[in-house]
């Protein structure tokens, strides 16, 4: 019994791929979205973020991260000196 739904299922899956293969467009033919709904989602994910005491955090603590990083990288030189 364990086999023929095996064959089954694997038949089932192996049609829905062919059809999605024959069906799927050759080049994609959709065009880039237009600037006003990418600034208004922009702008929700700001609020989002803003709204967002946990995201706020994280943000916080990886523009520090990044800062000291990034001081610490510009004076290597200095070191090795």
């Amino acid at each position: 019994r364990f086999q023929s739904n095996k064959a089954i299922i694997s038949g089932t899956y192996s049609n829905v791929l062919s059809a999605k293969a024959a069906t799927a467009p050759a080049v994609a033919t959709t065009t880039p979205p237009i600037a006003g709904p990418m600034l208004r989602a922009m702008v929700s994910g700001v609020r989002y973020i803003s709204n967002s005491p946990s995201i706020k955090i994280v943000l916080i603590r990886s523009l520090v991260t990044g800062i000291i990083g990034g001081a610490i990288t510009a004076l290597m030189p200095l070191v090795a000196r």
